[in-house]
């Protein structure tokens, strides 16, 4: 799996903090081409150890067994985490909920979650790593499924141009050897878990109980480094983390698809062809509840997409009018944290 972990791209990088996450990373990539919900339960897992690795390495790890949704929660709140950070983390883990208890997930979801994954991991690399400048290059696409979508492969394509352009002659050749060995031993991978599922699954009991023992071991250690360090160190950490929070930067197909994604988990439970309750005598037909309906839609795509242009645009510090329409507690354009 090292040799792995060096192919990657997108991931690599992380081997040195923890081999685990990395190679979880590179399994979900592995896994995009046939089996998009997999790799969307891969994520989540990412996002998981992702997030217990930030907290340990800030002093505030609790345990293995903490629900991510509680985590994310609390570290938003002792502020250790940045809202857009939060955010990421949260994308991850509804796609992977969606995956794991739905069986739902198709490939557009996939892309957009390891879009969001590589962001976290760089902003990971750029707050822990000693380098708040770190440049990982253009994010490198998987391959594409064999059934893959018009829409898909013209994606896939854009974002293979926008790696190549990065590349030298001699990089792109090297890459291109990469790929194909990527995908040699991907294939012999799932030959060899076809073939041996069962075994797998006698010991998966066993291999997790280790597994989970010797993370628990290592975010303790992680936890003690952080409680003992001085005050000066938790400072420059803080700062390095709102550096790589304010560079984070997703393109417009992945902020396209996040933005539907929340609308849809904030819509959830309703049913969109009922219509919507109004004061006075008159009763709405459902066409009036649709308009309705588009019309939040709409204005929360604008909400999301003004936040990201804001920042993008080298804005952060927006007016203070500004920032409280945007972030007006219990108003109805701000977007949910969570599910």
């Amino acid at each position: 799996m090292v040799a792995a972990q060096a192919q990657s791209a997108n991931f690599g990088f992380l081997a040195r903090y923890d081999a685990a996450l990395a190679a979880i990373a590179v399994r979900a990539e592995r896994y995009f081409p046939d089996d998009p919900v997999t790799c969307l339960m891969k994520l989540r897992q990412f996002g998981e150890l992702l997030a217990q690795q930030l907290a340990a390495r800030r002093g505030a790890y609790v345990g293995v067994d903490e629900p991510q949704a509680d985590l994310l929660a609390r570290l938003r709140r002792e502020g250790l985490a940045e809202r857009d950070v939060i955010d990421l983390f949260h994308d991850l883990r509804r796609l992977g909920n969606e995956a794991t208890h739905a069986n739902r997930g198709d490939h557009a979801a996939a892309m957009t979650a390891l879009k969001a994954a590589r962001q976290l991991a760089v902003y990971f690399h750029r707050t822990f790593g000693g380098d708040p400048h770190f440049r990982p290059g253009p994010f490198q696409p998987p391959r594409p499924p064999p059934d893959a979508t018009a829409e898909l492969r013209a994606e896939i394509e854009r974002l293979r141009q926008e790696r190549d352009a990065s590349l030298s002659e001699a990089e792109r050749l090297r890459e291109a050897a990469a790929l194909a060995e990527a995908a040699r031993q991907a294939a012999e991978e799932r030959a060899a878990a076809e073939a041996s599922d069962r075994a797998v699954w006698e010991s998966l009991a066993v291999e997790e109980q280790a597994a989970r023992a010797a993370l628990a071991e290592r975010l303790a250690a992680l936890q003690a480094a952080a409680q003992a360090a001085p005050p000066a160190a938790q400072q420059a950490i803080a700062a390095a983390a709102a550096q790589a929070a304010a560079a984070i930067d997703l393109d417009e197909a992945a902020t396209r698809q996040r933005i539907d994604a929340q609308l849809r988990a904030r819509l959830g439970g309703r049913q969109r062809d009922a219509p919507l309750r109004r004061r006075g005598p008159a009763r709405q037909g459902p066409q009036h509840g649709h308009r309705r309906m588009a019309d939040r839609e709409r204005a929360g795509r604008l909400c999301l997409v003004r936040r990201l242009d804001l920042r993008r645009c080298g804005r952060s510090q927006a007016p203070q009018q500004e920032r409280q329409r945007l972030h007006r507690p219990g108003g109805p354009l701000r977007p949910p944290l969570s599910s």
